[in-house]
């Protein structure tokens, strides 16, 4: 299993490493290809070079809009709508689960932390004291403590983490469609 998991984050990488190779290729081949373009603009004519140019520009740009549509072959507004179905699991399903499991645990908790009590209140009558059973009630009393504010710490922090995944999901929706309508090219100076 670990190779399997292993091999999809290595597609996921290669996925990525080509897309910027080919980014960075297209830029290279681009400066490359200025002068060529410059020689060639004065046969074809100012009109002809700057249509071409732009039609290259924007068939390139509209190439790039649609691949940043399909990231890791999902597209964008599905990955949109399972984070927003992930944040009504974690609130209809783990959160209640963690408080549940925090009730029950907290009960536990506090049925040792009364045993103990009564223990060492039961040994000082007899002028007894055992530091380690004052220890160990400190001890369940924290993890008592602890056991129920965990299920509002992981509520908190899932929501969070889904909060971050829908605004940086939602902003990268926003440039593509803004996106979308050509913008205006300057003019290749000659």
């Amino acid at each position: 299993m670990a190779t399997e998991s292993h091999e999809e984050g290595g597609n996921k990488l290669a996925r990525r490493a080509l897309l910027a190779t080919a980014g960075v290729g297209a830029c290279a081949a681009a400066a490359a290809a200025t002068p060529w373009a410059l020689g060639k603009a004065g046969e074809l004519g100012q009109t002809a070079a700057k249509s071409a140019y732009e039609a290259g520009v924007e068939a390139g740009r509209q190439a790039l809009l649609a691949e940043l549509k399909q990231l890791e072959n999902i597209a964008l507004t599905d990955a949109i709508s399972l984070a927003e179905l992930a944040r009504g699991a974690v609130n209809s399903i783990v959160v209640p689960v963690a408080k549940l499991v925090a009730k029950i645990g907290t009960g536990a908790l506090d049925v040792i932390y009364n045993a103990l009590g009564t223990a060492i209140s039961t040994l000082g009558r007899f002028g007894q004291h055992v530091d380690w059973m004052s220890d160990m009630q400190d001890t369940v009393g924290q993890w008592r403590t602890n056991l129920g504010v965990g299920s509002t710490v992981l509520s908190s922090v899932l929501n969070s983490d889904i909060s971050a995944t829908e605004v940086y999901l939602r902003a990268v929706q926003a440039k593509i469609d803004g996106a979308g309508t050509p913008t205006p090219t300057t003019k290749p100076s000659y």
